[in-house]
């Protein structure tokens, strides 16, 4: 059986913790397996570390008119990134950690150290990303996303149907 393509999940977040974890409620919810999410915070100062990972342990439920939270996702295991580790690929040791839980269950969160606008801090994500070589597809989500479970799994059937498609939004 052929294995889905590996795409990376980026969602950048600066003072949207509660948008933010919301849709990452939704994208454990999707119908794909081969992914890993990647959140980046863009220097947030309302704590939007600390409440996303306490909603990654477990510990702080969505508030949500359209998902569902499951708890049965959680606790996901968390890998801390400052800017710099992650611009360098992070640590493949310390990730080795995260084959053992599928994308649904593995955060990658790296704290960018400044607000470096949209485009500067998904940048940060995308480097990350082209430094670790193992992905086929990076999708950005804007924070505020919340994913119907086939999305992506839709996205990829149509990538895949013609190789001059460069970009699928």
């Amino acid at each position: 059986m052929r294995k889905e393509p590996r795409v990376y999940i980026m969602i950048l977040n600066w003072n949207g913790w509660k948008n933010t974890i919301e849709c990452l409620e939704s994208v454990q919810q999707l119908n794909y397996e081969n992914f890993q999410i990647v959140v980046i915070d863009n220097h947030s100062s309302d704590n939007s570390l600390e409440h996303i990972a306490a909603w990654a342990k477990g510990d702080l439920a969505v508030e949500s008119s359209v998902i569902t939270y499951r708890a049965n996702n959680k606790p996901a295991k968390i890998i801390n990134y400052n800017r710099l580790t992650a611009e360098k690929g992070g640590d493949l040791g310390l990730e080795s950690n995260l084959e053992s839980y599928d994308g649904k269950q593995g955060l990658v969160l790296i704290d960018s150290g400044a607000n470096l606008g949209n485009a500067g801090g998904n940048n940060v994500g995308i480097r990350y990303a082209i430094k670790r070589n193992d992905f086929d597809f990076i999708w950005i989500l804007n924070n505020d996303t919340v994913l119907s479970p086939n999305s992506l799994k839709c996205m990829i059937q149509l990538m895949q149907t013609d190789d001059t498609i460069g970009i699928c939004g």
